[in-house]
């Protein structure tokens, strides 16, 4: 289903989820693994850091299955072997973003390897547009604040891109000393516009000419 260099990077409780996930297509009678079987083998690996997030959020294997009996999922798409198993498009995606996200959260000595907790994240980034994300979504778990609670219990509770402090205190520092001297051109430029606008007023008015005939005896043009 992916390239063979993909599986390598994976946990035994990842490659597990994707094997649960696999059975539960079969199940269906599917040979396509949709982003709703990702879903369920999440929640099969009960010792994986996912299906503990998931059951803070009320979300347990028994729910998953319920749900989906209780209202079906359309198939993400369909298979042209029925013999050879498949993911869809959008499982491909979700374990594309999982990638992403174990790259994004691996620590200088820790084994680069994608877990459940990175298949879970890469699940939420997809979404309310595949199954497994409508899925939750109708079991009223915030995908958004799911995801951000995991990356929490990760250790990683800021996901935002920050500046360096040493940039951040140059920057408020430049700041600081720029202000007033922003004020006071600013201040200077507001008394050269009105000292203009009069001059332009008195010259309209013909005031600035007479003034200038009458008062310069030296104006040749008089």
């Amino acid at each position: 289903m992916a390239s063979e260099g993909t599986w390598e990077r994976f946990t035994n409780n990842a490659t597990r989820v994707i094997y649960y996930a696999q059975e539960e297509a079969k199940l269906q009678g599917t040979s396509v693994v949709g982003t709703e079987h990702l879903l369920v083998g999440l929640t099969c690996v009960q010792e994986g850091f996912a299906a503990h997030e998931l059951k803070r959020h009320g979300v347990t294997l028994e729910k998953v299955r319920a749900e989906f009996t209780r209202q079906p999922c359309m198939p993400e798409s369909v298979g042209d072997d029925p013999t050879r198993m498949i993911l869809s498009p959008l499982a491909k995606k979700a374990l594309e973003h999982s990638l992403q996200e174990y790259r994004k959260l691996v620590i200088d000595k820790r084994p680069m390897t994608v877990d459940t907790e990175h298949l879970l994240l890469g699940l939420l980034r997809v979404g309310v547009n595949c199954n497994g994300g409508r899925l939750l979504e109708r079991m009223h778990v915030d995908l958004t604040g799911t995801y951000q609670s995991a990356y929490q219990s990760l250790g990683h509770a800021d996901t935002t891109f920050k500046l360096p402090a040493s940039w951040t205190r140059a920057i408020n520092s430049l700041n600081t000393l720029a202000r007033p001297l922003m004020q006071s051109l600013w201040g200077s430029s507001l008394i050269l516009l009105i000292i203009s606008l009069f001059a332009f007023h008195r010259l309209c008015t013909g005031d600035e000419i007479s003034e200038y005939r009458s008062g310069d005896r030296n104006n040749p043009c008089a």
